[in-house]
């Protein structure tokens, strides 16, 4: 199952440079081209004119890529903000050209628009990140892609192309391993099957599934003990260390070592009927992540540091489930796609919001002065989508190349974040009879047993604070693309992409202890609008093209459904839209170098963002005034022999504000602030060595260098002051394999680097402010056998 001739197709810098390489190797062709199909038909990478990267399947097993945290460290230009199992309940986690206004708010919290970056498996968009496993490929498009792919393709695309059920016959693979991270006290294991059985002559099935456990690395010493078993139980009462003093006693606690356990199961069914001129795959996919807590420490401490200073453990429990039926059909001129899917994804995550919340100005006035504080979140989502693309696709070969779609889409989701406070109502209850109501050691207590409900919502004991909503999104959509090859070396590019959007909201949020500051409206909106490309492309010879593109993206707006406290300016948030011009030079010296290099300057505007809004701090999102970014990135593979390849990609990205809107430079932005989360200076090295022994065995050498300048996590009073330092990564392995079996020793994160990906500020949160680092040293073994 295993093509040693398939290469790793990065795209790259310097072409030049790469020239002078390959005159001192002799030019027998070994990099061979990869066939993508980002374009929705199915062309060489080299010949698409843009920039777009493409990792085999061969590649991503060999360097241990289970996820999107990984792919961050093979692709360069590409931040991922990897917080393990918790990725992807806020959004993708992905930025691609710096187009990001948010950074550390990915810690808790689901989000209710739509990422920069877009996720798909084939031709179905994700609302989850997935597990990569039998994965055929994974193509990186950077840059807007919205006349192809719609919204939320603004900084680009990232596209799973799994294999595909065969009929060349029976095949398997059984793979095992087990590793050891950092301090960790338990070993990390995997398991994985992949069947593919011919059932007739065009016909064929192909299960894979696998299960992933990381043991935890985090010590929580102080976690506030309660009287739930149930992590998930946010009304579980703390227990007290002197149960007959509830104004005094302080909490009873417990220390857990290795406290961030996780899980994830990942199952794939997949069926396929194939003749000549029709193709019909199914494919069903289903996966359950689980978290026993997020492996949290304090922005404040030194590196290296596994100690978290929480109170509470910080589960996350969520599953996605995703049936996609594709069928092609040849109809001799041109090609009718249809992409039919259904996506549904659910979740429910706990986050220690006490730092925050004894911040507040008002924390004391309101809850008065109990000796145990303690707020925590319960945020939950559940979304289905449902999506339709039908496509026709001329054949080729002709001077005219043309595509014509229609796409449709629908999406209902229930999210809301509960802040409760666990022992409150006990708290104030006590201390009414002794100070007095409203007292400053008392506070205000809870309606709790007082009122059946406040603005509508049932009130239940310790509910401090609620935001929920549901939204209802539809969208419709009419796209082109047209090719004209002027001649055989010169080619012309139009694409132009009408939608229609109608998106409403019902939202409720306020303080539930306050008689009156709980609301629930609704809000909708509706837009219509047109993007457009141009691309002209010319090859200076079979080798080398070069090519320039202007073109657009959009994200979709929405509504915040404030009510009587919202403002006509945060009523509804505008679709943000971008408009990127950019340059770039690829192609391949002899057969043993392939580059890519492209300059870019992308003007953003309408930039949405999050922020509370209103005296209640309601979540909403709001137009942040407009932004740009500009940059370059280069990528170069090169055969330095038949058994070692080098590839190298640098990113400079320089991503700020060009000017904000009164609303967030009330929150202390200003024009000119760097946009969080990318950093300016970027870059990658990877290494391979391949080598068959005497035995007829293989040996592989695998080497990854990753370097990220330092950042800003976030934007706005509380976030700029937080610079998130620089780090490198090493990643390496070792491998014997033959036809049959395969063993590999592997090193992650080999100089145990503590990266920092993401922190929230002091000012705000205190010292107990958490931050998420990347996973400590892990070493381990993994074996396979194919059949």
């Amino acid at each position: 199952m295993k093509n040693r001739n398939k290469s790793l197709l990065s795209a790259a810098i310097a072409a030049i440079c790469g020239g002078h390489v390959v005159v001192a190797v002799a030019q027998t062709p070994v990099l061979e081209e990869v066939t993508v199909t980002a374009t929705k038909r199915s062309e060489s990478a080299r010949d698409i004119p843009y920039n777009i990267s493409a990792l085999t399947g061969d590649t991503i097993e060999s360097f241990g890529v289970t996820d999107i945290g990984d792919l961050g460290n093979l692709v360069p230009g590409i931040a991922v903000i990897d917080v393990g199992a918790r990725t992807g309940f806020r959004g993708t986690g992905i930025t691609i050209r710096g187009l990001a206004t948010t950074n550390a708010s990915v810690l808790y919290s689901p989000a209710k628009n739509d990422p920069t970056v877009g996720m798909y498996v084939g031709d179905t968009p994700l609302y989850a990140n997935l597990q990569l496993m039998d994965v055929e490929r994974v193509e990186v498009l950077r840059g807007p892609q919205g006349t192809l792919y719609g919204g939320g393709s603004m900084g680009g695309n990232v596209r799973y192309v799994l294999n595909q059920p065969s009929t060349e016959g029976f095949e398997g693979r059984i793979t095992a391993g087990v590793g050891k991270t950092g301090s960790a006290s338990d070993m990390n294991s995997e398991m994985e099957l992949v069947l593919n059985a011919p059932v007739s002559e065009h016909f064929a099935v192909r299960l894979n599934a696998s299960n992933r456990r990381e043991k935890g690395f985090m010590d929580f010493p102080n976690v506030i003990r309660r009287n739930s078993s149930s992590t998930f139980d946010p009304q579980a009462l703390p227990v007290l260390a002197d149960p007959a003093d509830i104004l005094g006693s302080a909490f009873a606690t417990t220390s857990v070592e290795d406290a961030d356990d996780s899980e994830a199961l990942y199952i794939r069914g997949a069926a396929r009927y194939d003749t000549d001129d029709l193709t019909v795959t199914l494919n069903i996919v289903h996966q359950a992540l689980e978290s026993d807590a997020s492996p949290l420490f304090e922005t404040s401490t030194s590196e290296g540091s596994t100690t978290s200073a929480q109170g509470l453990l910080t589960p996350l429990d969520s599953e996605t489930d995703v049936v996609s039926l594709e069928v092609e059909y040849d109809m001799g001129f041109a090609t009718l796609t249809s992409s039919t899917a259904k996506t549904k994804s659910e979740g429910e995550a706990i986050f220690d919001l006490t730092g925050l919340y004894t911040n507040f100005s008002f924390y004391q006035a309101y809850y008065g002065a109990s000796p145990r504080p303690l707020i925590l979140d319960h945020s939950v989502i559940d979304r289905e989508v449902f999506t339709q693309e039908l496509r026709l696709t001329s054949t080729g070969g002709e001077a005219i190349d043309w595509m014509v779609g229609a796409f449709y889409n629908q999406s209902e989701s229930d999210s809301g974040t509960f802040n409760y406070f666990p022992g409150y109502d006990d708290y104030a209850n006590a201390c009414f009879p002794v100070f007095g109501f409203g007292a400053p050691e008392c506070g205000f207590g809870t309606l709790f047993g007082v009122y059946p409900d406040n603005g509508g919502v049932p009130i239940v004991q310790d509910l401090a604070y609620l935001s929920t909503f549901a939204d209802d999104f539809e969208e419709r959509a009419l796209f082109a693309e047209l090719t004209y090859h002027i001649n055989d070396d010169w080619s012309v590019t139009g694409g132009v992409r009408w939608f229609d959007h109608d998106y409403s909201v019902d939202e409720t949020g306020g303080l539930m202890f306050v008689p009156g500051l709980v609301i629930a409206t609704s809000e909708s909106t509706s837009y219509s609008d047109s993007i457009f490309k141009f691309n002209t492309s010319y090859s200076l010879n079979d080798d080398h093209l070069v090519y320039a593109t202007w073109s657009e993206g959009f994200r979709r707006g929405g509504a915040n459904a404030l009510g009587p406290f919202g403002t006509p300016e945060t009523a509804t948030y505008a679709a943000d839209t971008i408009e990127n011009r950019e340059i770039g030079l690829k192609g391949a010296f002899g057969g043993r170098v392939e580059y890519t290099v492209s300059l870019y300057n992308i003007a953003w505007d309408d930039v949405q963002t999050v922020t509370n809004c209103s005296a209640l701090a309601l979540t909403c999102y709001i137009t942040a005034g407009n932004a740009e970014s500009k940059g370059f990135e280069t990528e170069i593979t090169a055969q330095l022999t038949d058994s070692f390849r080098l590839s190298a990609g640098y990113t400079y990205t320089d991503a700020s504000f060009k000017d904000v809107s009164p609303a967030i430079a009330a929150a202390g932005v200003s024009s000119g602030e760097v946009l969080p989360g990318t950093p300016e200076s970027s870059g990658n090295l990877i290494g391979t060595y391949s080598r068959e022994l005497n035995n007829g065995w293989w040996l592989d050498i695998n080497g990854s260098f990753t370097y990220a300048d330092d950042r800003l996590s976030g934007i706005g009073n509380n976030q700029q002051d937080i610079v998130l330092p620089a780090y490198t990564l090493i990643d390496s392995s070792v491998s014997l394999s033959n036809d049959s079996w395969s063993a590999t020793l592997f090193i992650d994160n080999l100089t145990d680097e503590d990266a920092r990906l993401t922190a929230l500020s002091t000012v705000s949160w205190g010292p107990s402010a958490p931050s998420v680092a990347r996973r400590p040293r892990t070493i381990g073994v993994r074996g396979s056998y194919s059949f």
